[in-house]
């Protein structure tokens, strides 16, 4: 169950991004949740140190939304790199 939290988190995070940054577009939008998903696991794992089909405890969950935040946040930031 928190698996599917931690997905549901990094979805919403993710989503979030997109809104905050104007990217209206279905493509931004799905690479900015992939991203967030991609980053809030690897917090996660990271964090834990195990196998997350046993059960997360609330630092997992917290590690997880801060990945997430951290990976759409270095997303935005090569964008903008590669903008230039």
């Amino acid at each position: 169950m928190g698996f599917v939290v931690l997905l549901a988190i990094a979805g919403v995070i993710g989503w979030l991004a997109s809104i905050i940054s104007r990217q209206d577009d279905g493509r931004s939008i799905a690479v900015n949740v992939a991203v967030a998903v991609a980053g809030a696991l690897a917090f996660a794992v990271l964090l834990s140190g195990k196998s997350l089909v046993n059960g997360i405890s609330a630092t997992v969950l917290l590690a997880g939304a801060a990945g997430a935040v951290a990976s759409v946040a270095g997303l935005a930031f090569t964008r903008l790199r590669l903008a230039r």
